[in-house]
């Protein structure tokens, strides 16, 4: 994620396991990246329409809560590795 060089300021980072999301804290909330803890694919805390890219890799989502997330024409590059998708 940090080799995007997308700006720290408006990029937003989710994470279920609670170890990751203390991990996620200490190292890249200081960098001014927003960190929040999720407990269900289909409730992400977010309003709909607010990314132009929404990136997953090796997670489960909810394409339709994806779907709202999204900006009209922008992207979900996605890496998954089973078919927890809903």
């Amino acid at each position: 994620m940090l080799t995007l060089e997308h700006p720290y300021a408006l990029t937003y980072v989710t994470e279920a396991y609670p170890p990751n999301v203390k991990i996620c804290i200490e190292n890249i909330e200081p960098l001014g990246i927003t960190v929040r803890q999720v407990y269900e694919d289909d409730k992400l805390p977010y309003e709909n329409n607010s990314f132009d890219i929404i990136i997953n890799r090796y997670e489960s989502f909810d394409a339709y809560e994806v779907s709202h997330l999204l900006k009209k024409d922008c992207f979900f590059p996605n890496h998954t590795l089973d078919n927890n998708v809903r």
